[in-house]
């Protein structure tokens, strides 16, 4: 079985939903094509920018409460890799980080180390404290996930267009899917995950977890049926 995983390098969530994936991967048998996006205020920025006040506060306890809850640890990533303008409530021009990012995560998936570079980085930027920029711990962190950095650079600058069409059209993808926000699993069209701009899967072994963020109605049950049947050990049908 494989899941298609689309992703952020911008979200929290990303990374908190990417260990539970990891976890699950110990227990049962499922590939991961990994579907960089751009982050939402890129693709929605009214989605982020006219959010009610309440959403950031929220954000940070959730993302918190859910790291918790797994054992792992969760900084505020500095420098954040998406540049905002509140001011203009809009992206900043200047992005000297996040293009970068994603096309690295194409680039990636390209060489079947998607997910694995995806975990390499989201660790290096939300767990390892600030200066995750600088020196060559960027090139540490894919060099984990199995990629040389250089290499991929020099795939990506002979085309960085097409790097960023692949990367529009996972975003048209996660939405013909139904869904909006990330980190999503590709599982056909049912819905894993908790509603919001960004989202946290709340179950990954087919437990319910009280503690977990509650899920909306009528998707939690989903969850605790479905689940177990769709992290099955793989018949090979892809």
């Amino acid at each position: 079985m494989r899941i298609d995983l689309y992703w952020s390098f911008y979200s929290a969530y990303c990374y908190l939903g990417g260990i539970r994936l990891e976890r699950a991967r110990e227990r049962y048998e499922f590939d991961i094509a990994l579907r960089p996006v751009w982050p939402l205020a890129f693709r929605h920025p009214s989605a982020l920018f006219e959010a009610p006040p309440a959403y950031i506060p929220y954000y940070d306890l959730d993302t918190a409460r859910v790291a918790a809850q797994l054992g792992v640890p969760l900084a505020n990533p500095d420098p954040e890799p998406a540049t905002l303008d509140w001011s203009k409530r809009a992206p900043a021009s200047e992005q000297p980080y996040i293009r970068r990012i994603t096309r690295l995560g194409i680039e990636a998936e390209r060489q079947g180390r998607g997910f694995a570079f995806a975990r390499a980085f989201s660790d290096l930027v939300f767990a390892r404290g600030p200066g995750w920029n600088q020196g060559n711990r960027m090139a540490d962190a894919t060099a984990k996930a199995g990629l040389d950095l250089a290499q991929m650079d020099r795939a990506i600058a002979r085309d960085p267009l097409g790097y960023d069409a692949e990367i529009e059209a996972n975003g048209r993808a996660l939405e013909t899917a139904g869904h909006w926000g990330h980190t999503h699993d590709g599982l056909g069209r049912r819905a894993l995950l908790r509603p919001g701009p960004r989202r946290a899967l709340a179950v990954a072994d087919g437990k319910e977890r009280p503690e977990a963020p509650r899920l909306a109605p009528g998707i939690a049950e989903a969850c605790r049926v479905a689940l177990p049947l769709m992290l099955r050990p793989s018949t090979g049908s892809g």
